[in-house]
């Protein structure tokens, strides 16, 4: 709750449609676990990217795509340096085939240079 409202556990349980009560309740230890409505609501909050796995196993990540986004980026940064290099191989296809079609209109016609030899 913290992480994302700044401590404001009022503001927490109206963003997420919850009692003040019993969320005081289970951050305190009183009750243990939150009801399945509950954990609904703040996992159906899309704002608070809270992972499932987190909330309701206590295991991995606090918030979803902490992760993931890291991963994504390193994606991004791959992706675009691939963009780059087949960018450059288009570029110099390009210029090859400049270079082709350039020889092919000055090389001399090979009926005319067989002519010419008779």
């Amino acid at each position: 709750m913290a992480v994302f409202y700044k401590g404001n556990g009022s503001e927490f349980c109206r963003d997420n449609d919850l009692s003040q009560g019993s969320m005081a309740n289970v951050v305190a230890g009183r009750r243990s676990n939150p009801s399945f409505e509950t954990v609904k609501k703040i996992l159906s909050n899309e704002e608070n990217r809270i992972s499932a796995d987190w909330l309701i196993l206590g295991i991995g990540e606090m918030q979803r795509g902490s992760v993931v986004s890291e991963d994504v980026n390193e994606l991004r940064k791959k992706l675009l340096a691939k963009m780059e290099e087949l960018d450059n191989i288009r570029t110099e296809l390009f210029e090859l085939k400049m270079e082709l079609l350039g020889d092919v209109h000055n090389k001399p016609d090979e009926d005319n240079i067989r002519k010419d030899a008779v």
